[in-house]
């Protein structure tokens, strides 16, 4: 058809790295500083209960990203 290629994977790829790195941070700031209760001896690093978080808001950003990107 002669189309050229679409940004838009590119788009999906950032704003997924961009819902990552919120996601995680948002939770560790917030479980470090804001709210630090020491349940059960549990580090206050437990980045292994942030994974499906993480992943769900890296999900979320990615589609509205693409969603928003189709517009333009």
């Amino acid at each position: 058809m002669g189309l050229p290629r679409s940004g838009l994977p590119w788009v999906t790829f950032f704003m997924g790295l961009f819902g990552c790195t919120v996601g995680f941070s948002m939770q560790y700031l917030t479980h470090k500083y804001d709210w630090s209760l020491n349940i059960s001896g549990k580090n206050l690093n437990a980045w292994f209960a942030y994974i499906p978080i993480t992943f769900e808001f890296t999900v979320f950003m990615a589609g509205v990203g693409t969603a928003a990107a189709m517009f333009f």
